[in-house]
This record gives C-alpha cells, structure tokens and sequence, in this order.
C-alpha cells in the first residue's frame, strides 16, 4: 500500500529534525521532490570551531616630536627644581609687585601696551649660586610697535649686611631690541657665604617721555660647596644641570638650560620637553607664563 502524501510529510519532517532546513515541496497534491535521504544530505552542516593563536601586534615606538625647525627634538628628562633650605640671614619675601615685574609706558605709539620686564627668580626673590660671577635672567617683553626706541639700563651689586655697593657702582647696559629671555652677567666677584642684593634700573625717559625710572632687584648668596664644585668639572652639561637642580642651585641650574636651549636649539621657542622650559615650570619656581617664549641667544 503507497502511503498518502500527508503521510509521508510527517515521516520526512520527523527524520530530517527540527534543525533541518525546509526543502522544495511540491502542492500538496503532489509528492516531496527527492527522497528523505537525499532531504538530510542537504541539510546545513556549521563549521567546526578550531583554535588559532591570535599574534598581537607590536607596538609601535613613538614618533618623535619635531621641533619648529623640522629636526627632532632631542629626549629630555625631567628636571626637578628642589628649593634649598634658607641660608643664614635669609630675606624675607617681597610684597606682590615689588621686584617680580616692572613696567615702562610708551608714549607716542600706536599701543597702550607697557613694555614688561620680568627677573626669573622664584618667588621668594632669592638664589643661591656657586658662581663668582653669576648671570641673572630675565623676560622682556615689547609691544607690538617696532617703533620703540632702544631701552638703557645699569645694573649694581651690594652687600646685603654692609650696604656697600661693589665697584663699579653703577654698570651700562643695553637691553635687547626684541623680546624674549636673556640673561646678565654680573662684573663683579661674589665672595662665598655673603648675601647680595642686585639692582637693574630701566631709565624710562626716552620711552616714556617723563623721568620715570624702573628699578628691579633681587638677592643671591653663594654658599660654599666645594665638593660639588669639584665633581662638577667631569660632569655633562645635563649631569651639571641635574646637580644645581638637585641642590637648589638656582641661578646656574638657569644658566645651564639656558646655555643647552642655545646650544641644542637655537632660534627655538621654548618646547614642553627642553630643560629651560621644564625649570621654569617647576611649581617651586612658577613661572609657567614664561615657559613657552623664545630665548634670545649670545651672538
């Protein structure tokens, strides 16, 4: 006896699964074209999982940051300014205004900007140094009129305990035509454990128009150290920086990043990883405002 179409739908649908996949059937009126084998033949087969090991890639090293003149700044590492316990005698903080930046107006230009001067020193306005003869840094910032006229200047030294003015009294000086960071080096000699007190007066007059005259001062002591002063001379000029740094050396921990920013990376403004900038924007010393300005180079 042939089975009835219905039948044998429910043998086929009963052999192939519930997973299986639903074939051509013909009308019910008709029969299953090809047989319940030939149906399970058909029948998806999933692939089998097979582990693979998944390679991670490798890193790739950092593409070093150009600096403004196309060439790649050199690494640096951080420096850390560690502010030295007080000498003997030390200077009390000045009052907000008083030496950490001075202003001359300019009369007759097109800008109401003043011409701005800035000491670098920290914010107590004091630093020890282990020069004879140390060099003092400044910012100055023009405004933007190239019509200012040349700026005049003299700079004097005194002991802080006698008063007395070193010799000479009073020494001329030109500060530079455009802005940035400079520095002055002192014509004078310092003798070890003494407190100074230097002075920079701006002679306004011809810029101003008036008698107005700026005057900036600050104190530095020169303790005595020689053993640093001995193992510095077989020192790299980033070991030296490390050690004023270190000490608390403050005016020639500036001078050397100043010294390598001019060497390494003249006409350069000041980046992120250069020494210079790293010491002026120690949170001892804030002067981050200054960080990023351009460095006006001897020579």
């Amino acid at each position: 006896m042939i089975p009835s179409t219905c039948a044998m739908k429910r043998r086929f649908i009963q052999k192939i699964g519930a997973g299986a996949i639903l074939l051509a059937i013909a009308p019910l009126t008709g029969t299953v074209q090809g047989s319940p084998a030939q149906a399970t033949e058909l029948t998806p087969r999933l692939p089998l999982r097979t582990t693979q090991t998944v390679k991670r890639p490798q890193p790739i090293p950092p593409t070093p940051k150009k600096s403004g003149s196309g060439t790649a700044s050199k690494a640096i590492e951080t420096k850390t300014f560690k502010r030295p316990q007080p000498a003997p005698d030390t200077p009390r903080k000045l009052g907000a205004g008083t030496a950490n930046r001075g202003t001359c107006l300019v009369t007759g230009s097109q800008t109401t900007e003043p011409i701005t001067l800035t000491p670098l020193v920290p914010p107590e306005n004091w630093g020890f140094t282990l020069s004879e003869s140390p060099t003092i840094w400044f910012y100055l910032q023009y405004p933007p009129d190239p019509a200012v006229p040349p700026i005049s200047a003299t700079l004097a030294l005194e002991e802080r305990a006698t008063n007395t003015k070193l010799l000479p009294k009073s020494y001329p000086i030109q500060l530079p035509r455009k802005s940035g960071v400079f520095g002055l080096s002192l014509p004078y000699t310092l003798q070890s454990n003494q407190w100074y007190r230097w002075y920079l007066s701006l002679d306004c007059q011809s810029i101003a128009g008036s008698n107005a005259v700026l005057e900036l001062l600050g104190f530095l002591y020169r303790p005595s150290l020689p053993g640093i002063e001995h193992s510095l001379d077989s020192k790299t000029a980033l070991e030296r920086l490390q050690i004023y740094a270190d000490r608390g050396i403050w005016y020639d921990a500036l001078t050397a990043a100043a010294r390598y920013h001019c060497q390494h990376f003249p006409g350069q403004v000041l980046e992120e990883n250069h020494p210079l900038s790293r010491l002026l924007r120690d949170d001892d010393v804030k002067l981050h405002h200054i960080a990023s300005r351009p460095v006006i180079c001897p020579g």
